[in-house]
C-alpha cells in the first residue's frame, strides 16, 4: 500500500501558519519591542534625573565662564585730527606739564595760565626737581604745583631736551609719572609722544637728534604708559608727512617747535579723544604696587640710603653705599666738564648747571677738538673752543668711553686736547677722569665690544698721560668698582655704563673732597 499519493486535481493541505499569517505576528513582535524599548529608556533617564549625585562625583572639566570681548583701549587713530574746535573749559581743571612747545599752549593763549606748568628747558627729571615761575606768581617744581592743584587731569608733553640722552631721560620719564601717581592719586595721567621733526630742521641738528631718535624714544613711552596705567597719545603719527617729517604747515620756523594753529589741532583731538572714549580710571589705581629697582633713575630723596641688599656680596659694607651725595653745587660755578653721554647726565639731572657742561652722545676727545655740539650759554661750538672762551677755573676730561675699542688711535686725540686746553686756558687747572667701569651684565658694554680689563688698560695710559702733562688724574673707576672690579650696581643705569642721577653727586663730592 502506498503512502503520501497524490490525488491528480487537489491542492495537498499542509500544516501551520500561512506566509501572511506569519508577516504579520512579525510585525506585532517588531512593534511590541519597539514600544518595550521606549519605555524603558524613558524609565531610565528618568530615573538618572531622580537618582541622586554619587558620594565621588566624575572628574569632569568645568565648563569655561562665558567669555566677553576683551574691551580694548580705543585707537587713537579713530579719532579726527585736524579739528581746531574746542573749549577751553573741558580743561579748566587739568593740568599741561612740559617743555618749550609745551609753553606754547600759555604763550598763544590756547589754555588759561594756572593750566600750564612749562619751561624751555624742562626735562622729566626737572619737571620734579627744579623750580620754575608758575601761574600763581610763585616758584616751585611741575610735581609740587601738580600736587597742590590736584587736576582732574595731569597731560606731559617733553623729550626734546634730553633726547640725546635716552638711557638717563628713561629712567627719569618713569620716576616723573610715579612720583605724579603718588602726589595726584585721582588724576587720570596722558602723555603726548614727542612731535616729529622737520627733515632740515635746524633745532633738532643743534642737539643731534632726528626723527629716528624719536620715533625709537616714543617706543619707550608707549611701552612705559603699558606699564604704570597712563594713557599714551599718538600724535607723531598724526602730525608727520608722507616722508615722515613733520608738515610744513605745523611747523613754527626751527622745524621741532609748531605754530600757533597746531595747538587749537591738538587740543581739539585731545578733548575729543577723551569724549569718543570712555576714561579711565585714576592713572595711580592701574600702576603696579612697585616698581622695579632697575629702572629708577632719579636721584633718591636726600634722607635715603641705597638699599644694601642690591649691593653685591662680596663688596665692603662700608665702601661705596656709605658714600656722600652731599656736594656743593656752587663749587663748580667756574668750572667746566667736557665728556660724552655719560658726562650728559650732569646737567640732564640738574646736578650741575648747562653752561658748566660741554657734552654730547658720541663725543670723544677728537670731536671734542673738531664737532661742534649745542652749548649751555645757547650757540653751537666744539667743546675745546668753549672752553677756551669760558677760560674756566677748572677743566675736568671725562672721555673714553666711545673710543676704546681703538684705544690706539684715541690715545693721541687725547694727548692733543690736553696740551690744547693747557696752551690756550693757561689759568686753568685741568683734570683728568679716568673711565669708569661696567657691570657684569651691561649690554651697552656688550654691544659696543669692550669690557673692563679695556678699561683698565686705557686707563693705565690715563694715568701716565696725567703725570707726564703735570695735571691731575682722578680715579672714579675705583670709586665705583666692587672688589672684583664691576660697576656697583647700584649706582648704574639699567644698561651697566651708564649713571642713576645719584651717581653724579657721589662723584662731585668725591671731586670736591680731593680738591
Amino acid at each position: 500500500m502506498q503512502k503520501n499519493k497524490k490525488i491528480p486535481g487537489r491542492p495537498v493541505k499542509k500544516g501551520g501558519l500561512s506566509r501572511s499569517g506569519i508577516m504579520l505576528i512579525v510585525l506585532s513582535v517588531a512593534l511590541i519591542a519597539v514600544v518595550t524599548a521606549l519605555i524603558i529608556l524613558l524609565n531610565v533617564r528618568g530615573g538618572e534625573e531622580s537618582k541622586p549625585e554619587e558620594t565621588t562625583p566624575a572628574v569632569t572639566t568645568p565648563a569655561p565662564e562665558p567669555t566677553e570681548e576683551p574691551t580694548e583701549e580705543p585707537q587713537v587713530s579713530d579719532v579726527d585730527f585736524g579739528s581746531s574746535d574746542y573749549s577751553r573749559e573741558f580743561f579748566a581743571k587739568d593740568l599741561f606739564i612740559g617743555d618749550s612747545i609745551a609753553t606754547g599752549f600759555n604763550d598763544y593763549s590756547k589754555l588759561n595760565a594756572e593750566n600750564v606748568a612749562a619751561s624751555v628747558s624742562m626735562t622729566p627729571y626737572k619737571a620734579h626737581a627744579e623750580d620754575i615761575a608758575l601761574a600763581d606768581g610763585s616758584t616751585g617744581s611741575a610735581l609740587s604745583y601738580a600736587e597742590k592743584m590736584q587736576p582732574e587731569r595731569i597731560f606731559l608733553m617733553m623729550g626734546f631736551n634730553g633726547l640725546n640722552s635716552p638711557i638717563a631721560m628713561e629712567g627719569s620719564f618713569r620716576a616723573l609719572v610715579e612720583k605724579l601717581e603718588s602726589a595726584c592719586p585721582n588724576a587720570v595721567i596722558y602723555l603726548y609722544s614727542i612731535t616729529p621733526l622737520t627733515a632740515n630742521s635746524s633745532a633738532a641738528a643743534s642737539i643731534g637728534v632726528d626723527n629716528s631718535n624719536v620715533i625709537s624714544f616714543n617706543e619707550y613711552l608707549r611701552g612705559m604708559c603699558g606699564e604704570l596705567g597712563v594713557v599714551y597719545l599718538d600724535i607723531f603719527s598724526k602730525m608727520t608727512d608722507n616722508a615722515g617729517a613733520l608738515r610744513s604747515d605745523y611747523n613754527e620756523y626751527d622745524g621741532m617747535h609748531i605754530s600757533a594753529p597746531t595747538y587749537d589741532i591738538i587740543l581739539s583731538y585731545t578733548q575729543r579723544y577723551i569724549q569718543e572714549t570712555p576714561e579711565p580710571e585714576a592713572s595711580s589705581k592701574h600702576a603696579p604696587v612697585s616698581s622695579p629697582a632697575v629702572t629708577t633713575t632719579s636721584a633718591p630723596e636726600e634722607n635715603s640710603t641705597p638699599d644694601e641688599s642690591s649691593a653685591p656680596a662680596d663688596s665692603e659694607p662700608d665702601s661705596t653705599s656709605s658714600l656722600s651725595e652731599d656736594y656743593d653745587k656752587a663749587f663748580f660755578a667756574d668750572d667746566l666738564f667736557i665728556g660724552d653721554s655719560i658726562s650728559t647726565g650732569f646737567s640732564l639731572y640738574g646736578v650741575l648747571d648747562p653752561k658748566n657742561v660741554a657734552a654730547a652722545v658720541g663725543y670723544t676727545p677728537y670731536k671734542a677738538l673738531n664737532n661742534a655740539i649745542d652749548l649751555g650759554n645757547g650757540v653751537t661750538d666744539t667743546a675745546y673752543n668753549y672752553a677756551v672762551t669760558m677760560q674756566p677755573k677748572r677743566i675736568f676730561i671725562m672721555l673714553g668711553s666711545n673710543g676704546i675699542t681703538a684705544a690706539a688711535s684715541m690715545e693721541e686725540s687725547y694727548r692733543t686736547l690736553v696740551e690744547k686746553l693747557q696752551a690756550n686756558c693757561p689759568d686753568s687747572t685741568v683734570y683728568i677722569l679716568s673711565v669708569t667701569p661696567v657691570t657684569t651684565d651691561s649690554s651697552s658694554a656688550a654691544n659696543a665690544g669692550i669690557d673692563n680689563s679695556m678699561i683698565r688698560d686705557f686707563n693705565k695710559y690715563l694715568r701716565e698721560l696725567a703725570s707726564e702733562k703735570g695735571v691731575t688724574y682722578i680715579d672714579l673707576y675705583a670709586l665705583l668698582s666692587d672688589d672684583n672690579g664691576y660697576f656697583l650696581h647700584e649706582y648704574a643705569e639699567n644698561d651697566g655704563l651708564h649713571f642713576k642721577g645719584a651717581t653724579y653727586k657721589v662723584v662731585l663730592k668725591y671731586i670736591e673732597d680731593i680738591i
